[in-house]
């Protein structure tokens, strides 16, 4: 819109330059005074494409309607009495004509005071008004960036939800697993001690069915050892559960509270690092493969036990090979009836 103003005002200057150069041409030498002659041949040579570069510094100004329209108005009326006058040469003295295109010419330099009164004008207005909007737009965006946040912390509620019923799930099996190792840890310093009272009884020759000395140990050896046995694995395996639990359970705590923080930390991104960032928690906490590595643990765990007691078993029957013979020669019995 601005270039089509711009050409309407040059298009008046161009019709202006050429009525004055017809004019000037149909002058005779003797007719013209020759101040008059000179200011107009002036005003035409020099002023208007002066005026030109005037209107191209303040082109800025026509945005504003009423002034463009001034400024036509104010042309216009140049242009008309130039018209007036070369079409009317014949009918008015020259002098006459003369003085009547330079009165017009004159006028120009009111046009031009009204663009350097309208520009210093715009620019104290810049200069009071822009610091104002700035401030207000700044606030303005503020807000929608409080708005915004807002909005994605209601989108993110029931993510949000999901982690923080995953952590309090993950508490709960911590919590459990703790109490489960303490307890074993318990019942087998318990079982240890009670069945080392039991098996001491056992060797009270008035108890009829174990008077055998060498069977006392064998069964002491291996009910001490399958107690540590099974303390050792419950213990192992509630401790290392109890572990996974509280790993997971600090894993959902801190993404619980990195979505809570997510849309307060992210107002301040352009947009495009805004995606950007939601395109890495997206891969960061979804579609991520199940940790197995406590299932293969407690998996070995077991293995290893299982094995242990096979041996255990084996060395049993060997012990209890072993010591026969020697129990035969040296009870005072066997020796009495031989």
């Amino acid at each position: 819109m601005i270039n089509e103003r711009l050409k309407n005002i040059f298009e008046i200057l161009d019709e202006m330059q050429s009525l004055i150069s017809k004019y000037l041409d149909s002058l005779n030498a003797s007719d013209a005074n020759y101040e008059e002659y000179e200011i107009l041949n002036r005003f035409n040579k020099s002023v208007i494409p002066k005026f030109r570069l005037t209107i191209n510094t303040y082109s800025s100004l026509f945005e504003n309607e009423i002034f463009y329209e001034t400024v036509m108005n104010d042309l216009e009326s140049m242009a008309g009495s130039f018209r007036y006058n070369v079409m009317n040469l014949d009918g008015l003295e020259a002098h006459q004509t003369l003085s009547n295109m330079v009165n017009s010419a004159r006028n120009i330099q009111e046009i031009k005071k009204d663009l350097q009164m309208m520009r210093a004008t715009s620019l104290r207005f810049e200069e009071l008004i822009e610091p104002a909007i700035d401030k207000a737009l700044n606030q303005i965006k503020n807000k929608v960036d409080k708005v915004d946040a807002a909005i994605l912390a209601i989108e993110q509620h029931e993510t949000d939800k999901i982690y923080l019923g995953l952590y309090n799930k993950y508490n709960k099996e911590y919590v459990f697993n703790n109490i489960f190792f303490y307890t074993s840890i318990f019942f087998g310093i318990f079982f240890t001690y009670y069945s080392t009272i039991e098996l001491t009884d056992i060797t009270n020759p008035t108890v009829a069915n174990y008077q055998s000395y060498q069977n006392f140990w064998i069964k002491f050896i291996t009910i001490k050892f399958l107690i540590l046995s099974a303390t050792v694995t419950f213990a192992t395996l509630f401790l290392r559960r109890l572990s996974h639990a509280k790993k997971l359970k600090e894993q959902a705590y801190q993404t619980h509270v990195e979505i809570s923080a997510f849309p307060i930390h992210v107002r301040s991104l352009k947009e495009e690092d805004k995606h950007e960032l939601v395109k890495e928690l997206t891969m960061k906490y979804f579609g991520k493969e199940l940790d197995q590595t406590q299932n293969d643990k407690i998996g070995d765990l077991m293995q290893d036990q299982l094995v242990a007691g096979t041996e255990l078993i084996k060395a049993s029957a060997e012990l209890v090979k072993s010591v026969k013979p020697s129990a035969l020669a040296d009870n005072p019995s066997d020796r009495s009836n031989n």
